[in-house]
């Protein structure tokens, strides 16, 4: 690109420009606090795909003296380029101008002006001189009002404001902002001025194919968590039946931790590959992905209805020595039948029927006794975990995408107060769970040339499923 075009984004001190700096940026490194005057000096954030810098969006300390400003300006007879060069050099030592300085300085330099009001409270003497300002520069400007609040009262009252000094305008909500609604504030600009229009087609195609090839990975990691997850198994050296007797719980629970780990491996992925770096997670204590993977509440609220989880078992092949109560388990899973005679569920979560006779014959609860020297944990074959699994992912993915980068606080994804089923998988046709059941029996027969095919049907499936959650 020969251009990377600049967008100096201006306004009141506490209006939410650095919110929305931080949401077109898509980092979370920007400075965002609820108290004014956090931002004192510009700072550049650009926006990089591929190692290039597409669009650079310019953080500004708020406006201090606009009606002062607006007086100087006027009696110096001076427009555009001229007239913020003179400001700069009279007001540059002065301290009580060095953000209406500060501010100045990369509008000066030729970039574009974003100006961001809060569109909850009326329009006041200063924000008139704000607009005359910024239109006397003579640059291309938008005016944003960042609708940080319900309230629309004063929206006619800004708009008529917004006529006479802007190129544009737009309604944006900084702290719930979504791929879809980033991608029209882009083309907004793209129509401001005609010069920008074909460095803009390209940004925003950048933007596109960007996003399409994250959607892409993270049905990736989705799938390779499900491939990872439902073959997963672990096994020890024993030197006797009462060994592998004592290991018994200990591998159950290094087991269980093992899935656990690998889907926070498989989030974190997902959290990186949207450019979330710093916050630790968006939901808190009350949402379901704060529940254990193996929490009664977790299997009560996502996977598969019974009806469907019926069709879907059939269709794998799986769960052979399952009752209905074990494949809607909750926190036991069905994991602690006690002593030699487990063959029923606890034994078929961890194996299947083969599992389940070799478990009875040599008297263990959980694991197979191999060659009189090994005991075996896994892998799984209840269908509903895989459903369990898929949902979650999907759920973390939701909340990643429509995590806006100038939010900063905690959310709710999912309830879990709530009995009925949520999440995705329980509401998806009758051909998406057929691609699903269709994938866990080709990893249950462990062919390559069919798995290949079954988890490319799979991961083509989620693509659709994120990307319509992105048009949300």
């Amino acid at each position: 690109m020969s251009a990377v075009l600049k967008f100096a984004v201006v306004g009141h001190p506490n209006e939410g420009k650095s919110s929305v700096v931080s949401t077109l940026a898509e980092d979370d490194t920007v400075p965002v606090s609820a108290f004014p005057g956090e931002t004192v000096r510009c700072a550049s954030y650009p926006v990089k795909i591929d190692g290039e810098e597409i669009i650079d969006f310019i953080d500004t300390p708020g406006f201090q003296n606009p009606v002062q400003m607006k007086e100087w300006m006027q009696a110096h007879g001076e427009d555009g380029e001229a007239l913020m060069q003179a400001f700069i050099a009279a007001h540059k030592d002065q301290p009580d101008y060095h953000h209406d300085v500060e501010l100045l300085r990369p509008i000066a330099e030729g970039a574009g002006i974003i100006y961001i009001v809060d569109g909850s409270r009326p329009v006041r003497a200063p924000d008139r001189a704000e607009m005359e300002i910024l239109r006397d520069t003579g640059r291309t400007r938008m005016a944003i009002i960042n609708s940080k609040e319900a309230d629309a009262a004063h929206l006619d009252e800004w708009k008529l404001a917004f006529s006479q000094h802007f190129n544009a305008y737009r309604v944006f909500n900084a702290h719930h902002a979504s791929y879809r609604e980033r991608i029209d504030l882009l083309e907004s600009l793209k129509g401001v001025n005609p010069d920008w229009q074909p460095v803009m087609e390209r940004v925003i195609e950048t933007y596109k194919h960007d996003w399409q090839m994250r959607t892409e990975h993270a049905a990736d990691i989705l799938a390779e968590l499900l491939d990872k997850n439902m073959t997963c198994q672990q096994e020890k050296r024993v030197a006797s039946q009462r060994e592998a007797r004592e290991l018994q719980p200990k591998m159950l629970e290094a087991f269980r931790a093992k899935l656990s780990k690998n889907e926070r491996r498989a989030h974190r992925r997902i959290r990186k590959l949207f450019k979330h770096t710093l916050f630790k997670t968006a939901l808190d204590e009350a949402g379901i992905l704060q529940e254990d993977l193996f929490s009664k509440q977790t299997w009560h609220l996502l996977g598969l209805e019974r009806n469907q989880l019926v069709a879907a078992s059939a269709i794998a092949g799986a769960a052979s020595g399952l009752g209905m109560d074990a494949l809607m388990a909750g926190s036991s899973l069905g994991l602690w039948a006690a002593g030699g005679a487990a063959i029923g569920a606890a034994s078929a979560f961890f194996g299947g029927e083969r599992a389940a006779h070799s478990i009875g014959k040599s008297r263990f609860g959980i694991g197979r006794l191999l060659g009189g020297s090994k005991v075996q944990v896994g892998p799984v074959h209840n269908p509903q975990f895989y459903f369990i699994l898929l949902d979650r992912g999907l759920l973390y993915v939701d909340s990643i995408i429509h995590w806006a980068h100038g939010r900063r606080s905690e959310g709710v994804l999912l309830s879990s107060e709530s009995g009925e089923k949520k999440g995705y998988v329980s509401g998806f046709s009758e051909e998406a769970r057929r691609c699903c059941s269709q994938h866990m029996k080709a990893l249950r027969k462990g062919n390559r040339q069919e798995l290949e095919a079954r988890r490319a049907a799979v991961q083509a499936m989620l693509v659709e499923v994120i990307q319509a959650c992105s048009r949300r």
